[in-house]
């Protein structure tokens, strides 16, 4: 198996490396690693990703707001290639409209980025319940 960095498992059929441990990667490849390569990114990017956001909306519902959803998110990753479906996963949430940040304002509910406010964090002594999300933070450094 290879890591993720991911709070969830993913299982497909991938083209893996000589050694079998890792999925075959590298856009500077040509002919048949190239092929390779481009296998494992679509795969990565037109299935797993709208999935994982399907896995989103689903831990939304079960879960409800806070810490543990907000670990769901795939924000770390162990290698480059799992950076395609981080990526994918923030882009089909904000084209989607998918409500998936919460908000406590009017009794709490779900919205999506375009309509959510990032705040910074005034005073670092504040927990993260009293004080904004660090999603915004996390939401640059991934986009960049």
């Amino acid at each position: 198996p290879s890591e993720t960095g991911f709070a969830v498992h993913i299982n497909g059929y991938f083209e893996l490396s000589a050694n079998r441990r890792d999925i075959w990667f590298g856009a500077d490849m040509t002919g048949a690693g190239q092929v390779r390569y481009e296998w494992n990114r679509l795969l990565l990017r037109d299935v797993i990703s709208p999935l994982y956001t399907q896995i989103l909306l689903t831990a939304r519902s079960l879960i409800g707001p806070g810490d543990q959803f907000n670990r769901m998110w795939p924000t770390e990753v162990s290698s480059d290639i799992w950076k395609v479906v981080r990526s994918r996963v923030f882009q089909i949430s904000e084209s989607d409209n998918l409500p998936l940040m919460h908000t406590p304002l009017n009794g709490g509910r779900w919205v999506d980025m375009k309509s959510a406010v990032f705040l910074e964090k005034a005073d670092n002594n504040l927990s993260e319940n009293e004080g904004p999300s660090i999603a915004r933070k996390r939401l640059l450094e991934i986009l960049q």
